[in-house]
């Protein structure tokens, strides 16, 4: 497994929102959505069992 910076991660969400908007990104057009996008990011710590310790849990 690799690490993500905060700096990576913000980018790439409001990158992908804006791709969703319609906004032209990195020289990529979106297209206009007319519903709301759910994003799910899913990351694994090791040595951590989720369902035992609920410290990790939250939103974005």
């Amino acid at each position: 497994m690799s690490k993500i910076s905060h700096e990576l991660l913000s980018k790439s969400v409001d990158s992908l929102l804006a791709l969703a908007r319609g906004e032209t990104v990195d020289g990529k057009e979106g297209k206009v959505r007319n519903f709301v996008e759910t994003i799910e990011l899913q990351i694994n710590l090791r040595n951590y069992d989720a369902n035992k310790d609920k410290r990790f849990s939250g939103v974005y």
